[in-house]
């Protein structure tokens, strides 16, 4: 296949020339981009002043929204020379983030990836679209999602000079989940399963939200950047979304399994921050699960510790019904669900075991 989509070129039916986007290679897609100027009369280098006025410059700059290096193309200059009319014009520049906007809705950012058949694609990163207000009042489903970006998601500014939110889990169902909840359109991204010297990094599934708004509203809700060792467990308004928040904790880090020697159920919890399991464990522990042990896992290579607790089958059953109990499905992880869901069918459990009983 000489793209994922298409077999061959739409527009020249080559397929030596590498795929850029919509079926079309290379040249045909810079063609393209050429034609959108047709209209614009192109005038040679040296006479560049002729054509950029103080009110073409406005017309096409601010006006039109087109890039520096696209006006010098027009212009037949650099688009340093673009860029010294500007200034001397006293026309206003735009921003790092204003630019970077204008390009995404313009199609001009192109990247590699690899898919989940090993294929090296070359597609274009176009803005995404979501929620912005998800995350600036308290709801069962933004409860959720910032249960699952509290375990499998990161905030930073510094590379880009901009918020981004990561959010990535080795099951799709998850970032799609997360997706459909925030009204985003972001493409989900796919990294192979790697080996290396002394580790092997899992098949993941990703995605990033650039957004300056989204950062600024994750941390007032208690997240830091790189936060995996050093999160505390965060306010929450009403007790009534703890438990949503902490079912996007469990999708994320939790574990629920049947003991293949006797049949029991058992859960547990993982997670590199003392301070925050710690508060989750008591959180569980008022609404009635048993005050379990809490372990120290210490890994070999980083001197990293993680911290974990379990439950039993007694507590696993209240677990279920805290987590779940009518919640729709678009707010859990359905293969955990079905684990519970598949013991309990078998397994004539007294209703005195019930939470809500």
């Amino acid at each position: 296949m000489w793209s994922k989509k298409y077999d061959k070129c739409v527009k020249c039916g080559t397929t030596s020339i590498n795929h850029v986007a919509k079926g079309l290679c290379r040249k045909c897609y810079t063609n393209k981009i050429e034609a959108v100027h047709k209209n614009y009369e192109k005038f040679k280098r040296g006479v560049s002043k002729v054509f950029l006025t103080k009110e073409k410059l406005i017309e096409l700059y601010i006006d039109k929204q087109m890039s520096l290096s696209d006006i010098g193309r027009i212009a037949g200059c650099t688009r340093q020379t673009v860029y010294r009319f500007i200034k001397n014009y006293g026309i206003k520049l735009r921003n790092k983030t204003d630019a970077r906007t204008i390009a995404l809705d313009k199609g001009k950012f192109k990247y590699s990836s690899i898919n989940e058949k090993g294929e090296i694609e070359e597609k274009t990163r176009n803005k995404i679209h979501f929620n912005k207000a998800f995350f600036s009042k308290w709801s069962n489903e933004m409860a959720y999602v910032l249960g699952l970006i509290y375990t499998d998601g990161n905030i930073t500014d510094a590379s880009l000079k901009m918020g981004r939110l990561t959010f990535a889990q080795k099951e799709k169902k998850s970032v799609e989940k997360f997706l459909n909840l925030i009204g985003a359109d972001s493409k989900i991204l796919y990294r192979r399963r790697e080996k290396y010297v002394n580790t092997t990094a899992g098949e993941l599934y990703y995605f990033h939200i650039n957004s300056d708004i989204v950062y600024k509203q994750l941390l007032e809700l208690g997240l830091t950047p790189n936060k995996s060792l050093s999160m505390t467990f965060p306010k929450i308004p009403e007790d009534y979304y703890i438990r949503h928040f902490i079912r996007g904790c469990w999708d994320g880090d939790g574990t629920v399994y049947i003991e293949k020697r006797n049949g029991n159920l058992k859960t547990s919890f993982v997670c590199g921050s003392l301070e925050f399991i710690t508060g989750l464990k008591e959180h569980l522990r008022k609404q009635g699960l048993s005050d379990v042990k809490l372990y120290e896992n210490k890994r070999s290579k980083k001197g990293n510790v993680s911290y974990y607790f379990r439950y039993g089958t007694k507590d696993s059953i209240k677990l279920f019904h805290y987590l779940y109990d009518e919640v729709p499905e678009s707010q859990y992880l359905k293969r955990k669900y079905e684990i519970f869901k598949n013991y309990l069918d078998r397994n004539k459990t007294p209703r005195q075991l019930s939470l809500f009983s």
